[in-house]
C-alpha cells in the first residue's frame, strides 16, 4: 500500500497563510507639525511676563502718603490723630504729602474740610487759622452751582444776583468778588446751598453786600 499522499490532499494542503491585521493596515501618514500652535504659545508666555513686569513696576511706583484718619472740618488744628498713612501711586498731577513730610504739615490748620481716607495735599493746611491775616470768612447763599458741584478749595467768582428778575434783563445786582471755598453747606427748600468762602479784606465791603441776598458761584480755572 502507497503512503504518498493524494494530488487531491496536496492541493488542500497547500493552504494560503491566513490574513492578519496588520498585513491590512493602512500606511500611517506623517504627522505634520504645528509650529504655529508653538508660536502662539510662546507668545502667551512672553505677554504673561510682561503683564507680571509691569505689576511689580507699578508696585515699585507707590509711595506712603497721609490720608485724613476720620473727616477732618475745616479749621482744624492737624496733629498725628488726624492722619494715618497708606500707599498710593498718585499721577503726576496729583498734589500729596509723603509720609516722610508729616512734621511739615502737623500743627497747621485745615483749610477746608478733608473727608475720611482722602488724600492729604499741601493745598489742605495753611499756616494760619481761617480767617488769616487781610482775610475775611462769609456765608453766601448760593442760587446756582454748577451741576458737578463747589468743591472746598476751589477759586470762585461770587455774583450776586436779583431774586427775581424777567429773563431778558441783567440780573447781577452789585459788585463780583473772587474767594476760595471753605465749606458746602447744605441746601435748602428753596434750593439755596450755603458756601463758607474766605475773602481777601479789601473786597469785605463787596462780600458783605453780596452775603445778604443770593449769588451765583462761578468756578474759575486756573490763572484767571
Amino acid at each position: 500500500m502507497s503512503l504518498r499522499p493524494d494530488a487531491a490532499d496536496t492541493a488542500d494542503a497547500q493552504v494560503s497563510p491566513p490574513t492578519t491585521a496588520a498585513s491590512e493596515r493602512v500606511p500611517r501618514v506623517p504627522r505634520r507639525r504645528r509650529w504655529w500652535l508653538a508660536g502662539i504659545a510662546v507668545a502667551l508666555a512672553a505677554c504673561g511676563g510682561l503683564g507680571g513686569w509691569l505689576v511689580i513696576a507699578a508696585a515699585d511706583e507707590r509711595v506712603e502718603v497721609l490720608v485724613a484718619a476720620h473727616d477732618i472740618p475745616w479749621g482744624t488744628n492737624l496733629s498725628a490723630q488726624n492722619v494715618t498713612t497708606a500707599w498710593a501711586a498718585p499721577d503726576e498731577a496729583t498734589a500729596v504729602v509723603l509720609a516722610a513730610d508729616r512734621d511739615q504739615v502737623l500743627g497747621r490748620t485745615t483749610a477746608m474740610s478733608v473727608p475720611r481716607g482722602a488724600l492729604l495735599a499741601p493745598g489742605h493746611v495753611r499756616e494760619h487759622p481761617l480767617p488769616g491775616p487781610e482775610e475775611i470768612l462769609v456765608s453766601m447763599r448760593g442760587q446756582s452751582l454748577p451741576a458737578h458741584g463747589v468743591q472746598p478749595g476751589a477759586r470762585v467768582r461770587v455774583v450776586p444776583v436779583a431774586e427775581s428778575a424777567p429773563a431778558e434783563t441783567d440780573t447781577t445786582t452789585g459788585e463780583s468778588v473772587d474767594a476760595r471755598v471753605v465749606e458746602v453747606g447744605e441746601t435748602d427748600t428753596q434750593d439755596r446751598t450755603r458756601v463758607d468762602v474766605v475773602v481777601a479784606a479789601r473786597a469785605s465791603q463787596a462780600a458783605i453786600n453780596a452775603a445778604a441776598g443770593d449769588v451765583v458761584f462761578v468756578v474759575l480755572g486756573p490763572g484767571s
